[in-house]
């Protein structure tokens, strides 16, 4: 098994200067949790490496960024992700969550629900499987106002589901996930906002007490 390490600082395009420590903790989650089948399995490391590019870079440039260094710090534009989790108590029709954000606002908002026993570890089910539980509403309010636009409004039974649909692939990049796939299981809501605020992105996790 190999990946990359999904952290903030590795998903920005500067290379690291010389002589920087950085120190990397991995916390593992629970078999149940990255395994699905009907036994109690589990997973064994044998042996675990870290893989760094290094480059070779100009002396020039060297010596320019030692210069640099002396009359300020080395900045790193990086884009925070963060995941906030809220629990949806078991037949609640309506979910209403204020003051969700604090200061900035993000760039763009993801929002996924999912099943309670499954987010917490469950050898039968995925934590991956975001379900729409027939949401027929959803919507972010900023100073009593909707943003980006006005709310979803959605019926899955009847198909209408489109616009959320489609705004998986208003950024450069798409889910790769079929209108199909989207209505049958793995139904993430992007929501995207002008880019007069602050490049950063927020996963907010729903957790239902199914």
């Amino acid at each position: 098994m190999v990946g990359r390490l999904h952290v903030d600082l590795f998903n920005q395009d500067r290379l690291l200067l010389n002589l920087v420590d950085v120190k990397l903790k991995l916390i593992r989650s629970k078999p149940s949790f990255c395994l699905m089948g009907e036994g109690d399995y589990n997973v064994i490391f044998e042996h675990v490496s870290l893989y760094v590019r290094k480059v070779q870079v100009n002396p020039a440039v060297v010596i320019g960024h030692a210069k640099a260094l002396e009359r300020t710090t080395a900045k790193y534009p990086i884009d925070r992700v963060s995941c906030k989790v809220f629990s949806i108590p078991q037949s609640s029709y309506s979910f209403i969550q204020d003051n969700v954000f604090s200061g900035q606002m993000p760039k763009r908002i993801v929002i996924a629900c999912v099943d309670n026993d499954a987010f917490n570890g469950n050898y039968k089910k995925s934590p991956f499987e975001f379900k729409h539980y027939d949401v027929n509403f959803i919507g972010v309010y900023v100073d009593g106002q909707p943003v980006p636009h006005q709310p979803l409004e959605l019926n899955f039974e009847k198909g209408n589901y489109i616009q959320a649909y489609n705004n998986l692939f208003l950024n450069s990049e798409g889910l790769h996930l079929s209108r199909s796939e989207f209505s049958k299981g793995y139904s993430p809501f992007y929501l995207i906002y002008p880019q007069i605020f602050v490049k950063e992105s927020i996963l907010i996790s729903f957790v239902t007490a199914i």
